[in-house]
């Protein structure tokens, strides 16, 4: 944002828009996840997002990103997030059995927190090298490639929590 805008009050309202969807659709997306199928709602978010993250590079590179499509793109983003995390969370229950529950959930934790930092340390490397078209990109093209793989994900394996 700073690099591109140059302002603070932008990635300020910017953060806003990351923020705002959790918070009011936060409380709706759990419903949403127990009534859709889990699988296909996460492959959809992770497919949007990818195609969302691909728009905004076009944009980009032909230099006409406006700070509009900024808010939008993040705005829709930060939707998909808010539907996939607990979608995620809830695939969770359905894939281990109840005694190994607990530690599924903690591994969980542990690889979202760890991506986080990672991911921060990674990107701000691979932004020396690739720039923010570059990092688009692979953003991109990594959330595609998640939701292939997605695909694949066995629902036999699914533990019947019911019986």
């Amino acid at each position: 944002m700073l690099d591109l805008f140059d302002s603070g009050l932008a990635l300020g309202i910017l953060m806003m828009f990351a923020t705002l969807p959790g918070v009011i659709f936060g409380p709706f997306s759990g419903v949403l996840v127990d009534r859709v199928n889990r699988k296909k709602l996460i492959i959809i978010m992770d497919f949007v997002r990818g195609i969302i993250i691909l728009v905004l590079t076009q944009l980009l590179l032909l230099d006409r990103l406006l700070y509009l499509n900024l808010l939008i793109g993040t705005f829709l983003m930060s939707i998909c997030s808010t539907i996939f995390n607990p979608a995620i969370s809830a695939l969770i229950s359905n894939l281990v059995d109840d005694e190994n529950l607990s530690k599924a959930n903690s591994l969980e934790n542990l690889s979202r927190n760890l991506t986080g930092i990672l991911g921060a340390a990674l990107g701000g490397l691979l932004l020396g090298f690739y720039g923010v078209a570059g990092i688009f990109f692979l953003n991109g093209i990594s959330f595609l490639l998640s939701a292939i793989l997605e695909i694949y994900i066995q629902m036999s394996v699914l533990v019947d929590k019911n019986k």
